[in-house]
């Protein structure tokens, strides 16, 4: 038979096994607290930065726009201007083509008081009207009011379906409108850093962690 020592000293060993037990899980229980509050503030460290770059990325292109309008506008103006001066280079593509080149332009489209193209740096493209397509009928509106100066937001073009930028304006003596277009290339790369994969590139994500986007 035992002795009361014994049975003691097994109540005592019995009780440490449980309170050991129950000490470790408190402290798994509360590293599981602490990382989850970890990854939470990391989570939320993280959507700040990422409204942060959107917001700022969005700025950037709304600023790079802007300024991009201006210049396309600036250079159909230009082009009016050295047409108005020298009335044979109207219908003269090689030196329409110089033109392009000295402005870093991709095309030159010269309409008549119709919408339809006579003459350019792209003879393929004689023929084609306001009324040719959706992306053409942008500028429809100049031919009801000589002083409308128009840009037109990049996109697909009607003849070729090529990602174009076009602006357009009348000449001085309202005779013809000037349209040109430019590659958006840079409206474009701006576009890019408001994609997903370019901001979650920019953002410091642990690999721990995974990111799901969904887009509606």
């Amino acid at each position: 038979m035992k002795s009361l020592k014994q049975i003691i000293n097994r109540y005592i060993r019995s009780a440490a096994i449980v309170m050991a037990l129950v000490i470790l899980v408190v402290i798994a229980f509360a590293e599981i607290l602490i990382e989850q509050g970890r990854v939470e503030d990391t989570a939320a460290g993280t959507f700040v930065r990422l409204e942060q770059i959107i917001e700022e990325n969005e700025n950037e292109l709304k600023q790079v726009k802007e300024k991009y309008d201006k210049t396309c506008l600036h250079d159909a103006e230009a082009i009016a201007f050295l047409l108005q001066k020298d009335p044979e280079a109207t219908n003269d593509t090689l030196k329409l083509k110089k033109y392009a080149n000295l402005l870093e332009l991709d095309e030159i489209h010269i309409f008549d008081e119709t919408g339809t193209i006579v003459s350019g740096t792209n003879p393929e493209y004689y023929g084609y009207s306001f009324s040719s397509g959706e992306q053409m009928a942008f500028f429809a509106p100049m031919l009801t009011d000589k002083s409308l100066q128009l840009v037109q937001d990049a996109g697909p073009n009607t003849a070729e379906g090529k990602n174009m930028q076009y602006s357009a304006v009348w000449s001085a003596d309202g005779t013809f409108i000037v349209q040109v277009g430019k590659d958006p290339q840079l409206v474009t790369e701006a576009m890019e850093k408001n994609e997903i994969s370019y901001i979650f590139h920019q953002l410091n994500i642990s690999p721990a962690i995974d990111y799901c986007a969904l887009t509606v």
